[in-house]
């Protein structure tokens, strides 16, 4: 062994304390241990409570974040078909609105550049999605009418709240 390595240390084990053996530790009072027998009961009932509840929290949890997903869906669908009965069909160059915001938001979902917002932008591209079939499906419908030779319907009988009258009657008017 070279002169500046350190010798090894041998571990002093006669100074070590010997291991308690059952006879050294004293007896515990009974009502001591009563004590402590009703506090691993009460332990494990709550245990036992935490775990069938934990259970039933997750399933309100699941509820809600689907609640928070159809409301985003109808959400945004119903802003979209609002602003195309307002304004008409928009389009962005080739394609309507509602596809081109829609694979903007499935985009970023799947980039994850929204981080925790990532599956409400899923389900406003879901809601676009949505409306864009609506619209496309009434237009067939449309269609379809016009080439059987039936009228049109009446804007009240397509889901549209009634109009009001030329006059602008609304509820603040007076007759």
């Amino acid at each position: 062994m070279p002169s500046h390595a350190l010798a090894p240390v041998p571990f002093p084990t006669s100074r070590m304390p010997a291991p308690l053996s059952s006879s050294l530790v004293p007896k515990l009072p009974q009502s001591v241990r009563a004590v402590l027998a009703t506090n691993s009961d009460l332990r494990k009932r709550i245990d036992h409570q935490r775990s069938k509840h934990a259970e039933k929290v997750q399933q309100l949890k699941a509820v809600g974040h689907r609640a928070v997903r159809t409301a985003t869906i109808a959400t945004s669908a119903a802003a979209l078909g609002y602003a195309t009965g307002r304004n008409g069909v928009t389009r962005v160059g080739p394609a309507p609105l509602e596809l081109v915001l829609a694979a903007l938001a499935y985009g970023s979902a799947a980039t994850g550049t929204l981080g925790r917002f990532t599956e409400l932008a899923v389900a406003a591209g879901d809601g676009a999605v949505a409306s864009f079939a609506h619209q496309w499906g009434r237009g067939l419908g449309r269609e379809a009418r016009a080439r059987g030779g039936l009228a049109p319907l009446a804007p009240a009988s397509m889901g549209a709240m009634p109009l009001p009258d030329a006059t602008g009657g609304s509820a603040l008017s007076t007759p």
